[in-house]
């Protein structure tokens, strides 16, 4: 007697009309492959149909070079789609939530079938090179907490749709090739944690109530190697559960607003490379526990701040190439004793380089060229075993060394 598993394959078309699929409206393409499928292997997946007819179109639309989903993505065999690369299931309803495909050498584009994974909770499918837009329908997944499309070739807008993931905690689109400006819908999404968009085409400014109402749960926001414009808005340092702020390489302009004294959780600030003039806010000493400060090639004018050089937790400080002026202050005791890199380069600074500044023992990296040092450089520079580039060139140096 014939098994019934072995293919049939009248028998597997109308296993097909049994279950009413053909009233649904099944693209050609579902047709085509499981025209193929035995029986049995049809019913071991029909707790998840939706699900694998979602990831079969996704492959469509994939040229994988090295053939891992070629080989392993297939409804011939009897394998279920948990077991698939990539591929991770809910352990009681076998549903797709999560889909990993990250630095695997894939091309192509993102079918629109990524919307019908319903119960997907991560969609990580970065360091490839995929290309085209990103999907409208990503905002079907309701679902969704991690969203990672980094370090592809996606052109186009960010949909505004993406606004409806309610509970989309990270937003990664670094690196790509994407223009426009940020939808102000995104802004609306309560749960964000991390907002990655940097190295990319993005312009606009950023909203004036950003932080005032809604995304108030930040812990990261990278704007950087964008063409955003404007005035930081003072609202932004409402979100003071943030970690980590990159708004450099744009053209922000006016002054750093006072606010930023309220990051208390901060621990590395890039504002650098941008428009941004006037003094450097004294309120930067309330973070306590800043690690990076990288405020270079800007319009800064005036002096540095004093408690500058007294927040221990700073281990890079950037303020090359602006217009700031004032010396050293020889009377303060220099409480930077995990700093490894200080940047100064072409600035306006003058007066004698204080020897507390040569205790700073982890400094690997000090560049006060081009200002207006006067004095001598003292021997106590030979303490820093660590120090590997130190440029003090184009000042006013005289002298000997001296101990």
């Amino acid at each position: 007697m014939t098994s019934p598993c072995r293919y049939n394959e009248s028998a597997t078309f109308g296993f097909w009309q049994l279950l009413g699929f053909a009233k649904i409206g099944i693209e050609e393409y579902r047709m085509k492959t499981f025209s193929k499928m035995s029986p049995c292997a049809i019913f071991s997946l029909i707790g998840t149909r939706e699900d694998t007819f979602a990831l079969l179109a996704i492959k469509t639309n994939i040229v994988d070079h090295s053939g891992i989903l070629s080989n392993n993505w297939s409804a011939i065999s009897n394998a279920s789609i948990c077991t698939w690369i990539g591929v991770s299931c809910d352990l009681n309803n076998q549903s797709v939530i999560a889909l990993t495909l990250s630095s695997m050498g894939l091309t192509g584009t993102v079918n629109p079938a990524i919307g019908n994974l319903s119960s997907l909770t991560l969609l990580d499918i970065s360091y490839n090179n995929f290309s085209g837009s990103v999907p409208e329908e990503l905002s079907h997944l309701h679902h969704l907490q991690f969203l990672r499309l980094s370090n592809n070739s996606f052109t186009g807008t960010i949909p505004a749709s993406l606004g409806n993931l309610t509970k989309l905690e990270t937003l990664n689109l670094r690196s790509n090739q994407l223009t426009g400006s940020v939808p102000a819908a995104i802004f609306n999404i309560s749960s964000l944690r991390a907002i990655k968009l940097m190295d990319n085409n993005l312009f606009g400014s950023l909203p004036v109530d950003i932080c005032s109402h809604y995304i108030t749960k930040l812990e990261t926001i990278y704007l950087s190697g964008n063409h955003f414009e404007g005035k930081i808005p003072p609202s932004l340092f409402k979100c003071r559960e943030l970690q980590h702020l990159a708004l450099s390489i744009n053209e922000f302009s006016g002054s750093i607003p006072i606010e930023i004294g309220n990051l208390t959780m901060l621990k590395d600030l890039w504002l650098g490379y941008n428009n941004l003039e006037g003094e450097i806010p004294v309120e930067i000493g309330n973070l306590k526990i800043l690690e990076l400060l990288n405020i270079g090639n800007s319009s800064l004018t005036g002096p540095i701040p004093n408690v500058i050089f007294n927040m221990s937790s700073l281990k890079i400080i950037g303020l090359e190439e602006n217009k700031l002026t004032g010396s050293f202050p020889m009377d303060i005791h220099y409480n930077l004793p995990i700093l490894e890199m200080l940047n100064l380069y072409n600035n306006q600074l003058k007066g004698q380089i204080p020897p507390g500044l040569w205790d700073c023992r982890g400094l690997r990296n000090v560049a006060l060229s081009k200002n207006k040092f006067t004095g001598s450089i003292p021997k106590k520079v030979g303490n820093l075993t660590l120090l590997k580039g130190l440029y003090l060139s184009e000042n006013m140096f005289t002298g000997t060394s001296q101990t």
